[in-house]
């Protein structure tokens, strides 16, 4: 994700090596993403395990529309398959982009189909919408990063708590910068609960 200063908000790695100081954990982990981490007993969120046989992949189907202008719009069609190939459900994510001269914008909306011909999303904390923000901007980089939700609550007190809110800001680049994600009011059971850590 880059900000409106032309600065990355989000960990490079493991899309590009060579970061001073980034880490090199949560491979899975890359800039934002959507997926969870267990759909019918498969893993959709890790890309290693000690149970590989759990992992399962999601492919790219269908390019549904790509458009620029003032409102960029990128829509796609992603099949959700286990280990042996089955798909279980699909996903058609549609991700329109916008600015304005201080901030720029993500609208994130998904409508998952079943395929199989029952679908459980288990109770798991891995899921659905992730985003790993800069090294620097992290609370445990000890550079002044904090993430707070619309409850007030802050950095490891705001885990697991349901808020309309979570924003995530600190240092790249010799500014302070910030992510805050909002939970649409007509999503699943909102308001969501959130897995915020402080790394």
């Amino acid at each position: 994700i880059i900000g409106p200063t032309g600065k990355e908000m989000t960990r490079a790695w493991p899309m590009r090596d060579g970061v001073e100081g980034e880490a090199k954990d949560h491979p899975h982990h890359r800039s934002f993403w959507f997926t969870h981490g267990n759909v019918n007993g498969t893993d959709f969120w890790a890309e290693e395990s000690k149970t590989p046989e759990k992992l399962g992949n999601i492919h790219h189907r269908e390019l549904i529309k790509a458009e620029g202008g003032a409102v960029a719009v990128i829509a796609t069609r992603n099949e959700w398959a286990d280990r042996e190939g089955k798909v279980i459900c699909q996903d058609e994510p549609v991700l329109k982009f916008g600015a304005s001269a201080d901030a720029r914008w993500i609208d994130f909306a998904t409508k998952v189909t079943a395929i199989a011909d029952e679908v459980t999303f288990g109770d798991t904390k891995e899921g659905a919408f992730g985003v790993r923000v800069a090294e620097t901007m992290k609370v445990t980089a000890k550079k002044g990063g904090k993430l707070v939700n619309s409850e007030g609550q802050s950095n490891e007190e705001a885990w697991g708590k349901p808020a309309k809110w979570v924003d995530y800001n600190g240092p790249v680049g010799g500014e302070n910068l910030g992510i805050a994600i909002f939970d649409h009011p007509k999503s699943f059971r909102h308001p969501t609960t959130w897995h915020v850590r402080t790394y």
